[in-house]
């Protein structure tokens, strides 16, 4: 019987999941429009938002394992301190770059303040 703690290694990807799902559903329901120029851009998804919201959030997943599943079981509060201080100062990097983006970047940031 697989231990129920042993689902939660699952949590981060089924979470990463959810949220590109909820990028690509907010990216078909406002996609970029060149048009929309100055102010009036503000809150709407810019070109590229999509994939950079995906490859951003890849990446972050994949530090998250490297850093929290490793090969070689060794002290985990170590590597857990400093995920989560990197993790904690990108976040505020990003809180503070969506004041004007659009839906995909802001569940970008709301996926790294759920992680």
């Amino acid at each position: 019987m697989i231990e129920p703690r042993k689902y939660l290694v699952l949590a981060p990807a089924l979470l990463w999941l959810l949220v590109v799902a909820l990028m690509i559903q907010d990216w078909i329901s406002d996609p970029s429009n060149p048009a929309l120029r100055g102010t009036s851009a503000y809150g709407h998804n810019q070109p590229g938002a999509l994939s950079q919201g995906v490859l951003w959030s890849t990446i972050e997943l994949a530090v998250i394992y490297a850093l929290l599943l490793p090969r070689q079981f060794g002290p985990l509060l170590g590597r857990a301190v400093i995920a989560f201080s990197a993790f904690v100062a990108w976040t505020l990097l990003n809180v503070l770059a969506i004041m004007h983006s659009g839906g995909v970047l802001f569940l970008h940031a709301l996926w790294l303040i759920i992680v």
